[in-house]
């Protein structure tokens, strides 16, 4: 035991994160370093945008290795406030999984061991309120070999720590080189928050899963081409009842895409061309913001479609997530 609590409190007090700048008041987009100028990880910092003006409010230094950070957002505490949450792009041999406020503060900082992963490039995790008990539950997503293992958190706020509601490894064929994950109400038809993932690789699709009765249920699948030029898979986000989809075809081509119980998900109107190769979407109430893998650069295109600002940022192709206050 004396061993344990040594290690952990190391932990805390070699990575403990430096923040600068003002607290986040306001809506912000939030940016995680992925790849640096030599294509190699970049060490885990975290950047908050105004994302009216692009000017930079905070940084946040999450991992100090280089290990890139994936980030999300949610209301974790259940204080009206929402949290930043990150993890290690990289694959590591038992990843860490932390909280920081909107002071920029770190909170809890978990461990979550190896043996509940599979072993891919890379994880995913979404924040939302999956099983509509009005609180929300933190997906962790990690892929390969035609697998998927889903991982859902709930803050145990007595013993300050995060339980594991459920770990589920489904065989789903596409799935080899990590997924993109998102929560939000896309099927209306209730008031259950839906699970989206989408393959980094292989077939360009859409999947849609219901977590029902503590088990995650593959609920409706779209496949939009499985040609050479579509063999790239698909990058994806959530919004309201929308998935917003990149395909690596035709110079890069972002759409919308709108769920019906009988066909699963179809094309809308929110189409754009030739944006180029992309690391990660977001939607956030105005814009569509999206990282670039050639510069260090997240775009944001307006509800017109049209290029609205560009916001210079630490890394190539950034994992991106939403703060609304």
């Amino acid at each position: 035991m004396r061993k344990i609590i040594f290690l952990f409190v190391a932990a805390v007090l070699v990575c403990l994160p430096l923040a600068t700048k003002a607290a986040l008041d306001q809506d912000a987009l939030i940016v995680g370093s992925i790849k640096d100028a030599d294509k190699d990880l970049a060490q885990g910092i975290i950047k908050a945008y105004d994302v009216e003006s692009g000017d930079e409010i905070f940084s946040i230094t999450a991992f100090e290795r280089n290990v890139g950070v994936k980030v999300a957002v949610g209301d974790i505490y259940e204080d009206s406030t929402p949290e930043i949450i990150a993890m290690p792009f990289k694959k590591t041999r038992n990843p860490h999984l932390r909280f920081f406020t909107a002071e920029g503060e770190m909170g809890l900082d978990q461990r979550i061991f190896a043996q509940n992963l599979l072993k891919p490039k890379s994880f995913d995790l979404a924040v939302g309120d999956i099983n509509d008990n009005g609180e929300n539950e933190i997906v962790l997503v990690s892929s390969g070999k035609d697998k998927i293992t889903f991982i859902v958190l709930k803050l145990q706020e007595m013993e300050g720590t995060f339980k594991i509601l459920k770990r589920q490894t489904l065989d789903i064929a596409g799935y080899t080189g990590g997924a993109f994950v998102s929560i939000a109400n896309i099927d209306t038809a209730d008031d259950a928050y839906e699970i989206i993932t989408s393959p980094i690789n292989g077939e360009a699709r859409i999947d849609l899963w219901k977590f029902t009765d503590e088990e995650m249920v593959f609920t409706a699948n779209a496949s939009f081409g499985t040609d050479e030029e579509y063999t790239a898979g698909m990058r994806t986000t959530a919004r309201g009842e929308k998935v917003y989809g990149y395909m690596d075809v035709s110079n890069g081509l972002i759409g919308d895409y709108e769920y019906n119980a009988t066909d699963a998900f179809t094309p809308g109107t929110y189409n754009i061309a030739e944006v180029g190769q992309i690391g990660e979407l977001c939607k956030t109430a105005d814009f569509l913001a999206v990282s670039m893998r050639s510069e260090k650069e997240v775009v944001l295109y307006d509800k017109d479609k049209e290029e609205a600002d560009t916001i210079n940022v630490l890394s190539k192709g950034s994992s991106l997530a939403y703060f609304e206050i």
